[in-house]
């Protein structure tokens, strides 16, 4: 992930490197092509997925014509380079650099975390390390707990691996480098709250230094077994492994080298339905509801294939399928195609963290997708992108990114983004009727009742012009808009004729593939069964139903993700009790596992016929994604037909706007006192002028 010259990105170089012949495009290290051909070259600071560290000095190579050692993670390579990766020369540099790095690190092995998996211990084993020849005088280094991670600093080697990724993944940019000799270690300058993020810089610290505070003197690595899956907590879907012993799950982990977890993914993974056993009785009761119902009422955290027999029992049996934010989104992204001509977005992960220029709309991205948080942060870092973050609540997480901030009025989406489009699609050839659509905005009204001056909207059109590669991100706060469906056509025209990399980001779980799969419908009707969800008779993965059901750590399946790729989750912890599969069975479906369903998601809208085993979940050797499959497009008939904007309803009194909370698998518990079932409500010291109410009130409120 380098930030190459891209006026060459393109021209083919040719190196020899250990006396093979390695073709790849100029702009790229050496280490880079040694790791594209297969060939070893030892490093201990350098990451993938970050920018060249260069502190650790072992990725030292030499080249013919160029005198001493040449750092291979920043030197780039030049056609006809004739590359020496070992010799003995190299070989005592890196003997020397490992004693030098067993100076102050205690050889405590046996009680350490990382041992079995530790980089400092598998060097000091290849280079051959059996005594120390330096010393230093002892220092106390006493242990910090920094909430979900500890630091050790009498362990740290300063490879600043955690800095970078704090500072150019995360974003949040809460470490950094104390300088002082032997006395240098890493502080977290943001002590004050409690972040999830610094899990990620603890999973690339190659020695126990970043630990998991929970998981600290738990289990030795070995023990472990690794159990490859997909975090189903949004629709990020990201790479993870369970490590289990004994049926417990006891962290999980990652490809840290080229992929990345929020903070729920990694900490979030204790919510398994355990100590089930099969309830024949309740069984029956839950077959007979099914025959009975006339609506099935489900959460979006499903897999495919239980979408799928939902669907399936709908075809049979005529059942209303409801799943609120599944729905809401189904009918954006059915919107949105009419105009852009295909049932998917266009946008990437990946286009967005090599943007210039990036635009978030109604969405609280830093809770509500931190991963797409984490690409804004790499664009912002490696490419200097713009960053416009148009919302009616400032995020101060994010401000370190935010180069603007645009505050509308709750509820004007609708005239934000016909705003949006209107600015950013002036000089743009339109057809006839979508030019005529803007040109008869009534821009200074709709200025007005936004919120949203015409300055600053020229701003952030002159922020943009002149730079190229640009990101949309619309979220959640759009979909369930009275005229979501409207606005999905807007934004659709900045994809189809500005050339915007669009992203819409699913509300919830695996509403992405839900809403592909299942034909959903607005009103309920008759008897419910609820997955997951209140209903008149519910299965729960919670253990909280009339029927048990497996928590998403309990099953096989597959999950679409926000960048449009099908991926496999696998089973981590055992369950003993009846599965919807079993409820499909008796009422007429046939299939023995869950998983038969995989192949048979609907190509239709763009999943493959592919067997479940045999989806790979692997990366290669420079970090390209293989796991699951990409959707394909479908292409759709368009209707670029648009309506009058819709005036802005005006709401009396203070606005609940947001209701979720950072770390949403922490309990409310952490800094209020109250029991789980209490509900409470944060907000500013604003809001609380605005609603006269003081901390530790306790007020009751109807819903009309």
């Amino acid at each position: 992930m380098n930030v190459h010259n891209f006026a060459y990105k393109d021209k083919e170089i040719t190196v020899t490197i250990d006396g093979k012949v390695c073709h790849s495009t100029f702009g790229k290290t050496i280490l880079e092509i040694a790791r594209e051909n297969g060939i070893y070259i030892p490093t201990m600071c350098y990451l993938t997925k970050v920018l060249p560290i260069g502190s650790c000095r072992m990725c030292m190579v030499n080249v013919d014509g160029v005198d001493g050692f040449i750092l291979s993670c920043q030197e780039k390579a030049t056609d006809g380079a004739v590359i020496h990766t070992q010799n003995n020369a190299l070989y005592k540099e890196r003997q020397n650099i490992m004693k030098l790095y067993g100076v102050n690190h205690p050889l405590e092995c046996g009680v350490c975390d990382k041992s079995g998996e530790c980089d400092l211990q598998n060097k000091t084993t290849e280079f051959d390390i059996k005594e120390q020849n330096f010393t230093a005088r002892d220092q106390s280094r006493p242990v910090e707990n920094w909430g979900h991670v500890s630091y050790d600093p009498s362990l740290c080697i300063m490879c600043e691996k955690c800095v970078r990724v704090s500072t150019e993944i995360t974003g949040d940019e809460a470490l950094q480098v104390k300088f002082g000799g032997y006395s240098s270690s890493i502080v977290n300058v943001k002590k004050e709250k409690n972040y999830a993020s610094l899990g990620e810089a603890a999973a690339v610290c190659p020695v126990g230094a970043l630990v998991s505070t929970n998981f600290k003197y738990t289990s030795n690595a070995w023990e472990l077994d690794k159990i490859p899956s997909s975090c189903p907590h949004c629709g990020g879907g990201c790479q993870m492994y369970y490590e289990v012993k004994r049926d417990k799950i006891y962290r999980v982990t990652n490809n840290y080298e080229f992929t990345s977890m929020c903070g729920a993914a990694r900490f979030g993974f204790d919510y398994a339905n355990q100590g089930v056993a099969k309830d024949e009785k309740a069984f029956q009761a839950a077959v007979k509801a099914f025959e009975n119902t006339g609506s099935i009422l489900f959460s979006s955290t499903i897999s495919n294939e239980e979408a799928y027999i939902l669907q399936r029992l709908k075809e049979n049996y005529g059942y209303k399928l409801i799943s609120h934010e599944a729905r809401a989104y189904q009918k954006f992204m059915h919107a949105y195609s009419l105009v852009s001509g295909k049932n998917l977005y266009n946008g990437t992960l990946k286009a967005l963290s090599q943007s210039r220029g990036i635009i978030v709309l109604g969405s609280k991205i830093n809770d509500d997708a931190p991963i797409v948080k984490y690409h804004i942060n790499m664009a912002s870092k490696w490419h200097r992108a713009r960053v416009a973050y148009l919302h009616p609540i400032e995020d101060t997480e994010i401000q370190n990114i935010v180069t603007q901030f645009i505050k509308y009025e709750a509820g004007s989406e609708e005239g934000v983004v016909a705003l949006l489009a209107e600015a950013l699609l002036q000089e743009t050839e339109l057809p006839e009727s979508i030019r005529s659509f803007l040109d008869d905005l009534d821009i200074g009204n709709l200025s007005a009742e936004c919120n949203v001056g015409e300055e600053e909207l020229f701003a952030l059109k002159q922020s943009l012009s002149k730079k190229s590669g640009f990101s949309l991100i619309v979220g959640a706060d759009l979909y369930a808009h009275p005229r979501a469906t409207h606005i999905a056509k807007i934004i659709a025209l900045l994809e189809k004729y500005a050339g915007f990399n669009v992203l819409c980001i699913p509300p919830a779980g695996n509403a992405m593939g839900i809403s592909l799969i299942c034909e959903l419908d607005d009103k309920i009707e008759g008897a419910t069964v609820g997955y997951n969800v209140l209903a008149d008779f519910t299965l729960s993965a919670l253990g909280e139903g009339d029927l048990d059901m497996p928590a998403m750590n309990q099953q096989e399946g597959t999950l679409t993700t926000f960048d449009k790729r099908v991926v496999p989750m696998h089973v981590a912890l055992p369950y003993g009790g009846y599965i919807l599969n079993d409820i499909a069975n008796a009422l007429g479906l046939k299939a023995t596992y869950t998983i038969d369903y995989t192949k048979e998601l609907p190509q239709n809208k763009g999943f493959k016929c592919v067997e479940f085993d045999n989806l790979p979940d692997t990366f290669d050797l420079v970090g390209n994604e293989n796991r699951g499959y990409v959707l394909q497009p479908i292409s759709v008939k368009t209707d670029e037909i648009f309506e009058e904007v819709s005036e802005i309803e005006e709401f009396d009194g203070a606005i609940v706007y947001c209701c979720n909370r950072a770390e949403q698998f922490s309990p409310f518990t952490e800094k209020c006192d109250l029991p789980n079932s209490e509900a409470v409500l944060w907000g500013s010291q604003q809001f609380a002028l605005v609603t006269k109410l003081l901390e530790g009130d306790h007020k009751a409120f109807t819903i009309d």
